[in-house]
């Protein structure tokens, strides 16, 4: 296995665990994100299982199931790693536009951005190399 499917699969497995505790644990999600439900409107649990949950540990997980089936890898942790730089960009965004540049959107920033290039290392060797 090269370092660029190593560091794409440690970067899906950790995206599949938070997918995984935002499923079956939401208030943990909540927690996470820093997002409260709105009591008026119920299902706000729904989202967090949905878009935090499911969502984060299916196409991290579709990542690492590539790497074990040997195919595919480089489209799965393509797909996943513009996921996770889309993200770091949206929050850059929000510093911006919102006034929330804080300690922790700029750690959030750091890790979003550091987990999409590890899950694109498999697309960036194969264009380098």
């Amino acid at each position: 296995m090269l370092v660029a499917e190593i560091l794409a699969g440690l970067a899906a497995a950790f995206g599949a665990f938070l997918g995984f505790l935002s499923l079956i644990r939401p208030k943990w999600g909540q927690g996470v994100v820093r997002l409260v439900p709105d009591p008026a409107k119920p299902g706000g649990f729904s989202e967090f299982r949905s878009s935090y949950g499911g969502l984060f540990l299916g196409f991290n997980g579709a990542v690492l199931l590539a790497l074990i089936a040997g195919n595919g890898v480089m489209g799965a942790s393509f797909a996943a790693g513009l996921a996770w730089l889309g993200s770091a960009v949206g929050r850059v965004v929000s510093m911006a536009l919102d006034g929330t540049d804080t300690p922790y959107n700029r750690m959030n920033v750091a890790i979003e951005g550091g987990l999409g290039l590890m899950l694109l290392a498999p697309f960036i060797t194969h264009i380098v190399l």
